[in-house]
């Protein structure tokens, strides 16, 4: 679409304040912990010492599990925002075709599987061999390195590949990064799910409590640096622009969890869960935003086209009256100038030299020339005036076309070949005046040593009807076949028998059809003939 005034205030960028909380948000846990903000959960040892001040059995069970608690309650928040991105995305995807869109989607949507089986397993819905001790940290980190991971490949992908994905069919693609995708990931759950014991994750009193989450630290950093910058230069949307600031939240998680969090359901344990799902909200703005500004620019679009109708309609209507009025004043000096010319032919001219003779000849032929063009642009101003949609049965069409032109057909013994024509909802007087026109070109350019023959056919092509008028005559050179339907528009001064055109009967074809929601076009070979096509729609309007 073209830029104008009214649509450049909506740029497609992400708010300036969603931006601002998002990284007020992803700091704002650090900051309250430095003014001793406790946002972790009892350790068991704490539990077996209330067991000592005999604190209620129940009390104790609820401050035991309140850990699980948050932790599903988080993760499944994040399952969730990623599941319903993903829907959005492949959505989005169908409406656009954009391919950036549902390769980010896939590698949301699997990321939220992974976190859904790390939830479920951790909360014991699903059984797992391992200890969840150990269990849930590894499963946490294979999943954040899974996420940044698959995201990496998916924007590498678009970012490269791009040329690759456009040249073959995008369905195609999409099936197979899916199906690729679907397997690594039941490998890691199955692999999780049935391990005897998993690798030792969590190292207390180190510097780095959690080596393996630095995984994810570096790739979520190359992510937010390099390649969704590089992304965004090639596909500029709000979401992607949101997929950039939701690795802030993703990379100050993979900070508390590396370098904070040495057991679980600690203070750094719930933070780094809940910027999480902040890490999968901002990409779930971003596309509904994304949403927001396609309807803003759709809503434009139409209030331009409007607009710009209505500016179309005045002008065309301008233009009929201009053309109707020119052409009905022209009438009056042109019946002066056929009448004194049809008088000097009709007085003795032997007197004048043979040049006179020619030129007043000459201004006789001219001006019946005129008067046909000028009788052809009244009917073209006119087409489409008071017309009311009607069935109409082109077989009768076809009879009373041919009554009115049995001088000519008889003269040039014309032979018309039509079976079984539909009926089809159209504006009769266009219709009639469409098939007179084509039948009596067919007839004008005929060869001069055979004898017209034309054939019409029909048939019935994905809710329209096609129909063809085909001749015999001397053909259209390619090069002419782009021009002949616009007005004016002449191959030659006259026919093979000496028969003239006015260059309007093919633009009245043209707007007959254009009424009818139709297309005209048309086959030729020079020396063998022509074949014109044109369609109408069934439906009634």
């Amino acid at each position: 679409m073209l830029k104008t005034e009214e649509t450049s205030k909506y740029i497609a960028n992400l708010p300036k304040s969603i931006i601002w909380a998002t990284i007020i948000i992803s700091i704002a846990p650090l900051i309250l912990q430095l003014t001793f903000f406790d946002f972790g959960n009892p350790s068991i040892s704490h539990i077996e010492d209330s067991i000592l001040d005999n604190v209620s059995v129940r009390a104790l069970l609820f401050e035991e599990y309140i850990g699980y608690f948050v932790h599903l309650i988080l993760e499944w928040s994040a399952v969730t925002i990623a599941i319903a991105t993903a829907a959005l995305s492949f959505i989005q995807y169908k409406m656009t075709g954009n391919t950036t869109v549902p390769i980010i989607g896939i590698a949301l949507l699997f990321a939220g599987c992974m976190d859904a089986f790390h939830t479920l397993a951790s909360s014991k819905i699903i059984e797992s061999i391992a200890n969840n001790n150990n269990f849930i940290p590894f499963t946490w980190a294979l999943s954040r390195t899974f996420n940044a991971s698959i995201l990496l490949f998916g924007i590498t992908l678009v970012i490269n590949y791009n040329e690759v994905i456009l040249k073959y069919r995008k369905n195609h693609i999409m099936w197979v990064i899916w199906f690729i995708v679907l397997i690594i990931t039941y490998g890691i759950v199955h692999y999780c799910a049935v391990a005897p014991s998993l690798p030792r994750t969590t190292y207390p009193h180190f510097w780095i409590s959690r080596p393996f989450d630095i995984i994810a630290l570096v790739l979520f950093i190359l992510l937010f640096t390099t390649l969704i910058p590089a992304l965004k230069k090639k596909d500029p949307s709000i979401f992607v622009e949101a997929l950039l600031w939701s690795m802030i939240p993703a990379i100050a998680t993979q900070i508390h969890m590396a370098f904070g969090s040495d057991r679980l359901f600690d203070e750094h344990f719930n933070i780094a869960h809940f910027l999480k799902v902040i890490s999968y909200v901002i990409p779930f703005i971003g596309i509904i935003m994304d949403y927001m500004y396609m309807y803003q620019l759709d809503h434009i679009r139409i209030e331009e086209m409007e607009k710009a109708q209505k500016v179309l309609k005045g002008k065309n209507k301008e233009l009929e009256q201009f053309a109707f009025i020119t052409s009905h004043d022209l009438q009056e000096p042109l019946r002066t100038i056929s009448s004194f010319s049809d008088l000097l032919q009709g007085q003795d001219l032997s007197q004048l030299s043979k040049d006179s003779q020619k030129f007043i000849y000459y201004i006789g032929q001219a001006s019946k020339r005129m008067s046909m063009l000028i009788h052809g642009l009244l009917e073209y101003s006119r087409l489409g005036k008071n017309r009311e949609l009607k069935a109409v049965n082109v077989n009768d069409i076809l009879h009373d076309v041919q009554d009115d032109m049995q001088v000519v057909i008889n003269e040039t013994n014309t032979i018309i070949e039509y079976i079984d024509l539909p009926v089809i909802y159209g504006y009769p007087l266009e219709l009639r005046l469409l098939f007179q026109n084509l039948i009596s070109n067919a007839i004008k350019f005929r060869k001069s040593t055979e004898a017209p023959f034309i054939k019409i056919s029909s048939a019935l092509i994905d809710g329209e009807w096609m129909f063809g008028i085909q001749d015999n005559g001397v053909g259209i050179d390619e090069k002419f076949l782009q021009k002949i339907f616009i007005i004016f528009q002449r191959l030659s001064s006259k026919s093979e028998n000496g028969e003239d055109g006015t260059g309007i009967g093919l633009a009245h074809c043209q707007k007959i059809i254009n009424l009818h929601h139709g297309q005209i076009w048309v086959e030729s070979e020079v020396g063998v003939g022509s074949t014109f096509y044109f369609t109408i729609n069934t439906e009634k309007e």
